[in-house]
């Protein structure tokens, strides 16, 4: 299982190096499956490649040894059915929910504004649907203080009353971002580190000019994810009060 490496030394194609990965995906399973010891165990395998689909679904052509052994080794445990094919976005969801991220979180805003639309669908879909009827929504709802609105993209934000006057349209019309999200906890890890591991607040401020406002259980989320870094810990403590020592005896 510690054998993480997929690409070898010698220079490979995408559509090998990606073949590649899906080989390695299936010894793992296999281990999983002797060392478990389950019966009748169903296992489906993801990839985004639709190139490594036609390898282990073609078996009337002729590939160079590389793939045909590999596809080989699929075949022999799999079979075609059990893959699946997902989109790049769908993956870079799937990273952020599941792995800490710091500087390999996704920067571009296409990107970061197809996670956002995607984890308040999860979450916000009622309040979704209310503000795209009615413009705004009851003060008995816990966001009516924040005065939300759909931006152009038909995301939630912010409201207030500088949308003429803007200079920073992300600052002061924040998106707003449930805090149970994993894609919000990958992101505010990503942003305290940004910070220097400064405190709570300053995390939160710094969260809110990148252009989130956490909801829900933002505030404790950060407040957790601060005490239980020891490096926070470390840098956060109390300082120590040196004890006076007792008197000489003359």
């Amino acid at each position: 299982m510690g054998k993480s490496t997929v690409a070898p030394k010698k220079a490979l194609t995408f559509p090998s190096l990606e073949l590649q990965v899906a080989t390695r995906a299936v010894k793992f399973a296999d281990v999983i499956k002797t060392e478990l010891d389950y019966q009748n165990l169903t296992h489906y395998f993801l990839t985004n490649s639709k190139t490594v689909l036609g390898y282990i679904n073609n078996v009337s052509k002729r590939f160079h040894v590389f793939v045909c052994n590999r596809a080989k080794r699929i075949r022999d445990s799999t079979e075609p059915t059990d893959w699946r094919i997902v989109s790049n976005v769908v993956i870079s969801i799937t990273a952020c929910q599941k792995t800490k991220l710091t500087d390999s979180f996704p920067q571009g805003k296409l990107v970061f504004n197809t996670i956002l639309k995607l984890v308040q669908q999860n979450y916000f879909a009622n309040w979704l649907l209310l503000l795209k009827e009615n413009g705004k929504l009851s003060k008995s709802t816990t966001l009516s203080s924040l005065v939300p609105f759909l931006d152009e993209c038909g995301d939630i934000r912010v409201g207030g009353h500088l949308i003429d006057y803007l200079s920073c349209y992300e600052v002061w019309h924040p998106a707003i971002l449930p805090g149970e999200s994993q894609v919000t906890k990958a992101f505010a890890y990503f942003k305290h580190v940004e910070a220097a591991h400064q405190e709570r607040a300053t995390t939160a401020n710094v969260l809110r000019a990148a252009g989130v406002y956490l909801v829900g259980r933002g505030t404790k989320m950060l407040a957790t994810m601060i005490r239980r870094w020891v490096k926070c810990t470390k840098l956060l403590g109390n300082l120590v009060r040196q004890k006076m020592a007792n008197s000489p005896q003359c």
